[in-house]
């Protein structure tokens, strides 16, 4: 919070792990959220196809999304899916496990999955069948984006 974010003077970075230059990730982050709860977990955002919003994002209208998962010492993800008002069958990529999903019309599904155990980075990608702006669907909104499918991802 920004209190916080004021309060601090100096922040060290330290390494906890060394790795070889072919074994970093090659494309650059956009932006890395803290799963929250979670100590060591992160999601960071590598494309243009998600809506960042604070521990949860939304897919760029029918835009394939990917994220990956850094989940530090958890070996299972719980991936939960909405698509607002519209009913749907989300993909959901999970580093080499794809499967469909179906989502009822403002409700939510969750899918829990085991995360390979030698991968510090797995890639998630979603992908909606619809889309819709709020601002069409709740005449209080004046959030024109175009959205499709919100993720929450945890990890265990």
């Amino acid at each position: 919070d920004e209190a916080v974010a004021a309060s601090v003077s100096r922040v060290e970075i330290v390494p906890t792990v060394l790795i070889s230059a072919g074994e970093r990730e090659k494309r650059a982050a956009r932006r890395i959220e803290a799963v929250p709860d979670r100590a060591g977990a992160y999601v960071i955002y590598v494309d243009d196809n998600a809506y960042p919003e604070g521990g949860v994002f939304w897919t760029r209208g029918t835009q394939e999304a990917e994220v990956l998962l850094a989940p530090g010492a958890f070996s299972r993800a719980a991936v939960t899916l909405h698509l607002g008002p519209h009913a749907g069958a989300v993909r959901l990529m999970v580093g080499d496990q794809s499967q469909t999903v179906a989502v009822e019309g403002n409700g939510t599904a969750e899918v829990q999955i085991d995360l390979p155990h030698d991968q510090r980075l797995v890639p998630i990608r979603i992908q909606s069948p619809t889309s819709f702006r709020p601002s069409e669907v709740n005449p209080a909104s004046d959030d024109a984006r175009l959205l499709g499918c919100q993720v929450r991802i945890g990890v265990e």
